[in-house]
Protein backbone atom coordinates (compact mmCIF):
# COMPACT_ATOMS: atom_id res chain seq x y z
CA UNK A 1 0.00 0.00 0.00
CA UNK A 2 2.71 2.42 0.65
CA UNK A 3 4.03 2.07 -2.92
CA UNK A 4 1.10 2.10 -3.96
CA UNK A 5 0.07 5.37 -2.88
CA UNK A 6 4.25 6.53 -3.57
CA UNK A 7 3.83 5.79 -7.21
CA UNK A 8 0.26 7.31 -7.46
CA UNK A 9 1.72 10.30 -5.93
CA UNK A 10 4.40 10.54 -8.66
CA UNK A 11 2.03 10.47 -11.52
CA UNK A 12 -0.17 13.64 -9.85
CA UNK A 13 3.17 15.41 -8.63
CA UNK A 14 5.95 14.65 -11.08
CA UNK A 15 9.98 16.00 -10.05
CA UNK A 16 9.42 17.93 -13.73
CA UNK A 17 6.27 19.65 -15.01
CA UNK A 18 5.26 18.26 -18.26
CA UNK A 19 6.73 14.52 -17.22
CA UNK A 20 5.13 11.76 -19.60
CA UNK A 21 4.56 8.25 -18.18
CA UNK A 22 5.15 5.05 -19.38
CA UNK A 23 3.35 2.03 -18.64
CA UNK A 24 4.28 -1.25 -20.14
CA UNK A 25 3.56 -4.93 -19.54
CA UNK A 26 3.18 -8.05 -21.84
CA UNK A 27 0.48 -10.17 -22.23
CA UNK A 28 0.49 -14.26 -23.67
CA UNK A 29 -1.99 -14.17 -26.24
CA UNK A 30 -3.47 -18.06 -27.33
CA UNK A 31 -5.40 -19.69 -30.49
CA UNK A 32 -8.80 -20.34 -28.66
CA UNK A 33 -11.50 -18.21 -28.82
CA UNK A 34 -12.45 -16.39 -25.50
CA UNK A 35 -15.93 -15.32 -24.50
CA UNK A 36 -17.35 -13.69 -21.21
CA UNK A 37 -19.47 -17.14 -20.10
CA UNK A 38 -20.49 -15.32 -17.68
CA UNK A 39 -22.07 -12.37 -19.71
CA UNK A 40 -24.12 -15.09 -21.41
CA UNK A 41 -25.44 -16.75 -18.23
CA UNK A 42 -26.25 -13.77 -17.37
CA UNK A 43 -28.57 -13.03 -20.60
CA UNK A 44 -30.10 -16.27 -21.06
CA UNK A 45 -32.66 -17.45 -18.82
CA UNK A 46 -31.91 -21.18 -19.91
CA UNK A 47 -28.72 -22.69 -18.89
CA UNK A 48 -28.91 -24.50 -22.21
CA UNK A 49 -29.20 -21.48 -24.04
CA UNK A 50 -25.32 -21.12 -22.82
CA UNK A 51 -23.07 -21.03 -26.02
CA UNK A 52 -20.44 -23.67 -26.01
CA UNK A 53 -16.64 -22.34 -26.40
CA UNK A 54 -14.41 -25.53 -27.51
CA UNK A 55 -10.97 -24.91 -25.46
CA UNK A 56 -7.77 -26.40 -26.47
CA UNK A 57 -6.09 -28.41 -23.47
CA UNK A 58 -2.55 -27.25 -24.29
CA UNK A 59 -3.17 -23.56 -27.01
CA UNK A 60 -0.08 -22.54 -29.10
CA UNK A 61 0.82 -19.03 -26.90
CA UNK A 62 2.26 -15.52 -28.26
CA UNK A 63 3.28 -13.34 -25.83
CA UNK A 64 2.94 -9.52 -26.37
CA UNK A 65 4.64 -6.55 -25.32
CA UNK A 66 3.29 -2.73 -25.95
CA UNK A 67 3.16 0.45 -23.87
CA UNK A 68 0.81 3.20 -23.59
CA UNK A 69 1.72 7.09 -22.52
CA UNK A 70 0.04 9.38 -20.04
CA UNK A 71 -1.53 10.79 -23.06
CA UNK A 72 -2.90 7.54 -24.49
CA UNK A 73 -1.06 6.68 -27.22
CA UNK A 74 -0.12 2.77 -27.43
CA UNK A 75 2.80 1.39 -29.03
CA UNK A 76 1.98 -1.15 -31.49
CA UNK A 77 2.65 -4.82 -30.60
CA UNK A 78 5.94 -6.27 -30.30
CA UNK A 79 5.87 -10.19 -30.13
CA UNK A 80 8.13 -12.90 -28.18
CA UNK A 81 7.86 -16.01 -29.39
CA UNK A 82 9.85 -17.72 -26.50
CA UNK A 83 7.19 -17.50 -23.72
CA UNK A 84 10.07 -17.59 -21.02
CA UNK A 85 11.48 -14.04 -21.14
CA UNK A 86 14.67 -13.24 -19.55
CA UNK A 87 17.15 -10.49 -18.99
CA UNK A 88 18.86 -10.53 -22.09
CA UNK A 89 15.55 -11.10 -24.60
CA UNK A 90 14.02 -8.25 -22.99
CA UNK A 91 16.74 -6.06 -23.08
CA UNK A 92 17.15 -6.34 -27.01
CA UNK A 93 13.85 -5.64 -27.31
CA UNK A 94 14.15 -2.85 -25.11
CA UNK A 95 17.38 -1.64 -26.93
CA UNK A 96 15.90 -1.96 -30.63
CA UNK A 97 12.28 -0.73 -30.20
CA UNK A 98 11.09 0.57 -27.21
CA UNK A 99 13.51 3.20 -27.03
CA UNK A 100 13.00 4.44 -30.61
CA UNK A 101 9.20 4.64 -30.00
CA UNK A 102 9.89 6.20 -26.22
CA UNK A 103 11.91 8.93 -28.01
CA UNK A 104 9.27 9.99 -30.68
CA UNK A 105 6.49 9.57 -28.87
CA UNK A 106 8.06 12.27 -25.65
CA UNK A 107 10.22 14.25 -28.44
CA UNK A 108 12.11 15.37 -25.72
CA UNK A 109 9.73 16.23 -23.01
CA UNK A 110 11.26 14.31 -19.72
CA UNK A 111 9.16 11.18 -19.50
CA UNK A 112 9.37 7.55 -16.83
CA UNK A 113 9.35 4.41 -17.81
CA UNK A 114 7.19 2.14 -15.89
CA UNK A 115 7.66 -1.79 -15.51
CA UNK A 116 6.59 -4.23 -13.04
CA UNK A 117 8.56 -6.41 -11.05
CA UNK A 118 8.69 -9.20 -13.43
CA UNK A 119 12.49 -11.16 -12.89
CA UNK A 120 13.24 -10.10 -16.51
CA UNK A 121 12.67 -6.36 -15.47
CA UNK A 122 14.12 -6.43 -12.06
CA UNK A 123 17.85 -8.38 -13.30
CA UNK A 124 20.65 -6.45 -12.71
CA UNK A 125 22.15 -5.82 -16.42
CA UNK A 126 18.12 -4.60 -17.24
CA UNK A 127 18.18 -2.14 -14.14
CA UNK A 128 21.80 -0.91 -15.67
CA UNK A 129 20.88 -0.47 -19.05
CA UNK A 130 17.56 1.57 -18.08
CA UNK A 131 19.68 3.99 -15.99
CA UNK A 132 22.04 4.12 -19.13
CA UNK A 133 19.33 4.59 -21.70
CA UNK A 134 16.61 6.31 -20.59
CA UNK A 135 15.61 9.46 -18.69
CA UNK A 136 13.84 8.03 -15.77
CA UNK A 137 12.22 4.59 -14.56
CA UNK A 138 10.70 2.92 -11.62
CA UNK A 139 13.21 1.15 -9.40
CA UNK A 140 12.25 -2.19 -8.18
CA UNK A 141 11.45 -1.06 -4.66
CA UNK A 142 8.70 1.11 -5.79
CA UNK A 143 6.30 -0.82 -7.88
CA UNK A 144 4.00 -2.18 -5.26
CA UNK A 145 2.76 -6.40 -5.98
CA UNK A 146 -0.55 -6.96 -7.68
CA UNK A 147 -1.54 -3.98 -8.81
CA UNK A 148 -3.11 -3.64 -11.99
CA UNK A 149 -5.12 -0.81 -11.35
CA UNK A 150 -1.80 1.38 -11.49
CA UNK A 151 -1.23 0.23 -15.59
CA UNK A 152 -3.74 1.05 -17.95
CA UNK A 153 -2.72 -1.72 -20.37
CA UNK A 154 -3.79 -4.06 -17.10
CA UNK A 155 -7.20 -2.84 -16.77
CA UNK A 156 -8.16 -1.49 -19.95
CA UNK A 157 -5.97 -2.10 -23.32
CA UNK A 158 -5.51 -5.94 -22.83
CA UNK A 159 -9.31 -6.45 -22.58
CA UNK A 160 -10.20 -4.72 -25.52
CA UNK A 161 -7.37 -6.12 -27.29
CA UNK A 162 -8.29 -9.62 -26.32
CA UNK A 163 -11.76 -9.47 -26.95
CA UNK A 164 -11.44 -8.44 -30.17
CA UNK A 165 -8.53 -10.31 -31.53
CA UNK A 166 -9.75 -13.70 -29.70
CA UNK A 167 -13.35 -13.25 -30.74
CA UNK A 168 -12.81 -16.28 -33.16
CA UNK A 169 -10.18 -19.20 -33.04
CA UNK A 170 -6.77 -18.69 -34.86
CA UNK A 171 -5.41 -21.80 -36.51
CA UNK A 172 -1.77 -20.70 -36.80
CA UNK A 173 0.30 -18.08 -34.82
CA UNK A 174 0.59 -15.91 -37.36
CA UNK A 175 -3.14 -15.44 -37.98
CA UNK A 176 -2.93 -14.77 -34.32
CA UNK A 177 -0.35 -12.03 -34.27
CA UNK A 178 -1.98 -10.56 -37.30
CA UNK A 179 -5.27 -10.41 -35.84
CA UNK A 180 -3.43 -8.69 -32.70
CA UNK A 181 -1.47 -6.37 -35.27
CA UNK A 182 -5.31 -5.09 -37.10
CA UNK A 183 -7.22 -4.66 -33.37
CA UNK A 184 -4.11 -2.91 -31.99
CA UNK A 185 -3.60 -0.36 -35.45
CA UNK A 186 -7.46 0.61 -35.04
CA UNK A 187 -7.63 1.56 -31.26
CA UNK A 188 -7.50 5.19 -31.20
CA UNK A 189 -3.93 6.63 -31.50
CA UNK A 190 -4.45 9.03 -27.97
CA UNK A 191 -7.36 7.04 -25.88
CA UNK A 192 -9.12 8.87 -23.42
CA UNK A 193 -6.81 10.27 -20.94
CA UNK A 194 -9.08 9.52 -18.20
CA UNK A 195 -8.00 5.93 -18.45
CA UNK A 196 -4.30 6.80 -17.11
CA UNK A 197 -3.64 7.00 -13.33
CA UNK A 198 -2.91 11.09 -12.56
CA UNK A 199 -4.72 11.96 -15.45
CA UNK A 200 -8.38 11.79 -14.23
CA UNK A 201 -10.39 13.25 -11.22
CA UNK A 202 -11.07 10.27 -9.80
CA UNK A 203 -7.47 9.56 -8.89
CA UNK A 204 -5.94 10.80 -5.63
CA UNK A 205 -2.49 10.49 -4.07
Amino acid sequence: LRNAKKLLNLLKHPVEPGTLWFFSDEKNFCLDQKVNIQNNRWLDYCPADVPRVPQTKFPQTVMVFSCMSSEGEVMPPHFFEQLRLNAAGYISMLDTVMKHWITRAANGRPYVFQQDSAPCHTAFKTIKWLAANFNDFTAPNVWPSSSPDLNPMDYFVWGAVERDTNRTSSNTKAQLMAKNRSVFAALPRELSPGLVPGSGDGWRP
